[in-house]
């Protein structure tokens, strides 16, 4: 079971979820990788992206939804 780390997000993700062949992880060694969160984000924001994967304004509102959501419980 192979885990490859997001340079955008500094996440781990199971290489086996994204697909990840055995050969394409060895490229790896050399290459950045990017999780499929950052891939997304990347082709709607392609500006904002790779600099820390998640737009910071993408955060807040993410941050305000949860904080909306705990009130309601």
């Amino acid at each position: 079971m192979y885990y490859v780390c997001c340079d955008g997000r500094n996440v781990w993700v199971h290489a086996g979820c994204d697909i990840i062949t055995n050969e394409r992880f060895k490229e790896l060694e050399h290459n950045n990788y990017y999780c499929p969160d950052c891939k997304v984000l990347e082709s709607l924001f392609p500006d904002t992206t790779r600099s820390g994967c998640t737009p910071l304004w993408i955060r807040n509102a993410a941050a305000k939804r949860g904080s909306r959501e705990d009130r309601s419980r």
